[in-house]
């Protein structure tokens, strides 16, 4: 009778992990990446620091978080723990992982549920690794994986976050609440806007002075909670300063230095290729043999695109001299104006990345080269 020995399993998983390092990088203390799909982290450092390598003796986890419920697995398998989404599973789940001594704990990035797991996770001082969803779903087709259920997707997430290249972890608490308050103010204005675009639809008096009503009232209060935001900032100097910076720049208001302090904490960390990527304005190649394909930005954060969009069209024609000059230069040269107008975001993302380094205001030729 055949029996299947260790060591046939040994090869496997070996060879498992091989494949996974090659596609995913072997983590490292020195070689930090930056996801071009940008993961939406909610906090940076007063300095950037790297996770730390984990070795044998470590456990890595992976937490899948639901509305109700977080199932735990270790990247080894030798443990499962599931619990409850409140403060009484968060107490479970970090005498589980202290129990393993793990470190290092992966999760995909969810939305609202996971926001105050993370949190009690980082009080505990465990380091939290946020992915998108789309690396995990990859990644379980690279292993060949078709079985899917919640305690699987943990110990999946966990041992993608074993295998995979640390990244610059960006951990400043203080934005997480910000991050909130802008997420309401961006969805008053889109109120505002939805209602905007119906009234063309209606022609009863009566329906369109309600119509008018709500937007003044979304927009009163879209208002208010954008000075609220901004004194709340403002309370912290090192914030303060850093706004002042990007209000100096031509085209960039209050709602757009909101966005970039707030959605892009790694504007002054990271090299410009990088914060392109990571916004998504970066042209990527799609070339193959003797084929040149066109151009074309993909994925990055959405919401940072959309809130500098018509304030970079606005700068480049009309208010940013350096800008302007940038933008004439590319239509003279017949490229296309959405094609100009992404290359100004970038351009613009560049300006605001000189400011905050350099700690001086904008001045015209100064700090956009």
């Amino acid at each position: 009778m055949w029996v299947a020995t260790p060591t046939a399993a040994a090869v496997r998983s070996d060879r498992d992990r091989h494949q996974a390092l090659a596609c995913f990088g072997a983590r490292s203390r020195t070689a930090p990446s930056i996801d071009p799909e940008g993961c939406q982290n909610l906090g940076f450092a007063h300095k950037a620091g790297s996770m730390k390598t984990s070795d044998d003796s470590m456990n890595v986890a992976g937490i899948d978080i639901g509305k109700h419920a977080l199932d735990v697995g270790l990247d080894r398998d030798q443990d499962r723990l599931q619990a409850s989404n409140d403060a009484e599973g968060f107490g479970k789940i970090i005498a589980f992982l202290k129990r393993w001594q793990v470190q290092t704990v992966g999760v995909e990035a969810t939305g609202s549920y996971g926001f105050c797991l993370i949190e009690a996770l980082r009080e505990a001082g465990l380091e939290v690794v946020q992915h998108q969803p789309q690396q995990i779903s990859f990644y379980r087709k690279m292993q060949l994986k078709r079985a899917k259920n919640d305690t699987i997707d943990a110990v999946l997430i966990a041992r993608f976050t074993a295998m995979a290249d640390p990244r610059t972890v960006f951990d400043d608490p203080r934005l997480a609440g910000l991050a909130e308050k802008l997420l309401y103010l961006e969805q008053l204005r889109e109120d505002a806007i939805i209602r905007q675009g119906r009234l063309d639809r209606y022609r009863d008096p009566v329906i369109i002075a309600e119509i008018k009503a709500e937007i003044a009232d979304f927009k009163a209060r879209s208002k208010a909670m954008r000075a609220a935001l901004l004194k709340e900032l403002r309370t912290h100097p090192d914030l303060k300063s850093k706004l002042d910076l990007l209000l100096s720049i031509p085209g960039i208001g209050d709602y757009s230095a909101l966005v970039l302090l707030i959605r892009l904490p790694e504007l002054a960390y990271l090299d410009r290729a990088k914060i392109a990527a990571l916004v998504g304005v970066a042209p990527f190649d799609d070339d193959s043999a003797t084929m040149r394909g066109q151009r074309r930005i993909a994925a990055g954060r959405k919401t940072i695109r959309s809130a500098l969009y018509l304030p970079t069209l606005a700068a480049a024609t009309q208010w940013n001299p350096d800008l302007i000059v940038f933008y004439q230069r590319l239509k003279k040269a017949g490229k296309k104006t959405k094609l100009v107008v992404i290359a100004a975001m970038r351009k613009l993302l560049n300006i605001a990345r000189a400011v905050l380094i350099k700690g001086d205001k904008w001045t015209p030729k100064k700090l956009s080269d």
